[in-house]
């Protein structure tokens, strides 16, 4: 092994969107966990927000379950969601319906997603007392169930953390924290004895890497749910990384023409007008290499890119995974088009300086990835199921 060489444990990514089903030009299983273990991520976990199809029955759930199964390559899990409380179409004797269907999901799933702010499938902001109701049939069916919640601002974050932990007992992650003061926020949270040990955030890399200043160049190929901060954000995420609990990349490819015709047809990136929107970038391959970036410039290390990538993802979901190796040289150096297996075939990150590249992904002491070529075949990964 050379002086650059090291080898690192199998990431866990809590938190990508692999399209499938529904909008399958921009990514589907096989691709998307193509380029999960092309960047040593060995086990992903899917969102519901599907275009057109949200993962909030039983039968969407199966139909995913199904088409993985197929075209896995890496091991992957799901959430399961549920829109508000005023969105809910569940007939008579809806809340122990509610209870019922959650009992079910929560055999099968990592966790209940609930989006309090504007993303993919959703133009409109919801409060905290929306999801009450949901939260609680939640808790009642899967008293240790997780759930995550999409929320923005101070006051979105301290609202759902309340409902969920202090109010509710439950333990829950808030995804992709992007500001500094939504931070500080889960940062008093933990501090309150009355809640140790429930509530868990993650942060993505472009929130570690981008800022708001990179939107006038990269247009809506940097526009993502939450969006970026600003340099000061940025800095205050790296200067507390070691407070953060996951990185995760929030995976989100669109196509080339959907980001274009956004571009176009809304340069301003306006929500709630009938423009074009597509918010999300890839991240799967370059998670790893711009950690390691991050190490060389001195803000995150070694030991915290294992726990935030492994170790804790591992915990917060509780399961237990093969054993894993990743072989990545260290080597400074630029990532390119040609380093993109993501079907949308492009990232914000092209042209920029990462940490190293990945050499060899190997699983149970079979070689998954060999400089730069994916081996796994589709069906090689499992469908994960709590434990």
């Amino acid at each position: 092994m050379s002086e650059r060489e090291t080898i690192l444990p199998g990431l866990i990514d809590m938190h990508v969107h692999l399209r499938d089903p529904g909008y399958t030009e921009a990514e589907d299983f096989n691709t998307g966990t193509a380029a999960a273990l092309a960047g040593g991520v060995v086990a992903v976990f899917d969102m519901p927000n599907n275009k057109n199809n949200p993962t909030f029955t039983l039968d969407r759930l199966e139909d995913k379950f199904s088409v993985a199964r197929e075209k896995a390559r890496t091991d992957i899990g799901f959430y399961f969601g549920a829109p508000p409380n005023e969105e809910l179409e569940i007939g008579g004797s809806e809340y122990q319906q509610l209870v019922e269907l959650f009992s079910e999901a929560g055999n099968r799933t990592f966790g209940l997603k609930l989006y309090c702010d504007i993303t993919t499938g959703s133009e409109h902001k919801h409060g905290a007392e929306s999801f009450r109701p949901v939260v609680t049939a939640w808790l009642e069916a899967n008293p240790s169930g997780l759930i995550l919640a999409h929320t923005e601002g101070r006051e979105a974050t301290a609202e759902m953390v309340d409902l969920v932990a202090r109010q509710m007992g439950g333990r829950i992650h808030i995804p992709h924290i992007s500001k500094q003061e939504e931070l500080e926020e889960v940062i008093k949270t933990k501090q309150d004895p009355t809640v140790t040990g429930t509530v868990s955030t993650g942060v993505c890399p472009h929130h570690l890497f981008l800022t708001n200043e990179d939107v006038p160049s990269l247009g809506w190929y940097a526009r993502m749910k939450p969006s970026l901060g600003t340099t000061a954000d940025r800095s205050f995420l790296r200067a507390n990384i070691d407070l953060i609990d996951v990185v995760e990349t929030d995976h989100a490819p669109h196509t080339l023409a959907d980001k274009e015709n956004a571009q176009t047809n809304n340069p301003n990136g306006e929500v709630g007008t009938g423009k074009p929107t597509c918010f999300g970038v890839p991240g799967l391959e370059t998670m790893l290499p711009l950690l390691l970036r991050g190490e060389q410039e001195g803000w995150i290390t070694r030991e915290q890119v294992v726990e935030k990538t492994s170790v804790r993802p591992a915990e917060i979901l509780d399961i237990d995974l093969p054993k894993t190796e990743v072989h990545v040289d260290t080597t400074p150096q630029t990532f390119t088009a040609n380093d993109i297996h993501s079907r949308c075939e492009w990232s914000p990150y092209v042209g920029m300086e990462v940490g190293g590249k990945i050499g060899r992904v190997v699983i149970n002491g079979q070689t998954k990835v060999l400089n730069g070529e994916v081996l796994a075949q589709p069906s090689d990964g499992l469908v994960l199921l709590p434990k």
